[in-house]
């Protein structure tokens, strides 16, 4: 009789508990924007695991290599961003991806690589003089590849797995399904969220800052577009950038400086004139997709039928509180350890 009654108290212990992960952890009716961040982190930290056990395995190529970087950004993309949003996309019946609103926006979104590469330059040197100076060393990114030079197979290799594919994906997680999971009253608040999650997601801590920017300017290019193909433009944009500007503007290589003295002043020199140059043209390019977003919205919504479809969907997107949830402080938690671990000097 004893026994009966323990094994009764288990049971119901044990259906308290699955009641209660499956309501605070269970797919939501309507997906909010904090329960991908769950799927987001655990995928995370399994590259993060991976990249270690190939480390410790010794293999004939490094994990910083081209080899190692065609290896893993692309499963960590896969894995963490693409695989979970789209599940998510489909079962929830979410247009992550946008509207097309012309070639204008796209164009213009593009040519704005140009100074978003010289924000993500200047702010690199900048950060990385910081680092040396309050941390007395260099904080890398957890994940962190050497960069091959010229544009040969390696090169080409080093554009599809480093540049191309985590872009895209990047554009369609946070600044599709995420973004998407605000309402359009919340598009200021949605902008700092997004930005802040993928400056979590980046891992790394130098060019936090230069990512925050960036971030910023592709949840602009984001709203007045309209869809995610204009921040990728933006970054695709940046990257062809990247050959012309290399004899004009430097980079810090953080491979090779070991105090703040190493960093010659010239860094700065062309630092801050990148900075002027740069906010001065997003201004103009700002200005220019405004013009765009006006005067594809004077045609828009202007029939009952498509304010009806306008309203339908925004009542889909849940209330902005509903995303700070179990699932986004578990995987919150989550990503606080890797960045603790990196900054640690846990390179893996």
């Amino acid at each position: 009789m004893t026994s009966k009654v323990k094994n009764s108290g288990v049971s119901n212990v044990i259906k308290l508990i699955k009641k209660a992960l499956n309501h605070h952890f269970g797919y939501p009716v309507l997906m909010n924007w904090g329960y991908p961040v769950m799927y987001m982190s655990v995928g995370l930290a399994l590259i993060f695991c991976i990249k270690l056990v190939i480390a410790r395995l010794n293999p004939d190529f490094s994990t910083t290599s081209v080899v190692g970087q065609a290896i893993l950004m692309p499963l960590l993309v896969l894995i963490a961003l693409i695989f979970p949003g789209a599940s998510m996309c489909e079962r929830s019946r979410i247009n992550a991806n946008g509207k097309f609103t012309g070639i204008g926006p796209l164009f213009t979104a593009f040519l704005s690589g140009a100074p978003t590469l010289l924000i993500y330059y200047a702010f690199h040197n900048i950060s990385s003089w910081m680092s040396l100076t309050l941390f007395e060393k260099m904080l890398f990114p957890s994940f962190y590849f050497a960069k091959p030079e010229g544009f040969g197979i390696n090169g080409i290799l080093a554009f599809i797995a480093g540049n191309a594919i985590p872009a895209l994906g990047v554009c369609f997680f946070f600044f599709g399904l995420i973004w998407s999971r605000f309402r359009k009253s919340n598009k200021k608040i949605a902008a700092l969220i997004v930005c802040a999650l993928l400056v979590l997601f980046s891992v790394n801590p130098v060019d936090s800052a230069s990512i925050l920017v960036i971030a910023l300017w592709c949840c602009f290019l984001r709203d007045r577009a309209g869809n995610i193909w204009a921040p990728f433009s933006c970054m695709m944009g940046a990257f062809l950038t990247s050959f012309f500007v290399q004899d004009f503007v430097s980079m810090v290589d953080i491979t090779s400086v070991q105090s703040a003295s190493d960093i010659n002043i010239t860094y700065f020199y062309s630092s801050f004139p990148a900075l002027l140059i740069s906010a001065i043209l997003l201004f103009f390019f700002m200005r220019l997709l405004n013009d765009f977003y006006i005067s594809y919205n004077d045609s828009l919504f202007i029939t009952k039928e498509e304010q009806a479809t306008y309203e339908e969907t925004e009542s889909k997107i849940p209330e902005l509180a509903t995303g700070f949830n179990a699932p986004f402080v578990f995987g919150l938690i989550i990503i606080v350890v890797i960045w603790i671990l990196t900054i640690l000097g846990v390179q893996l």
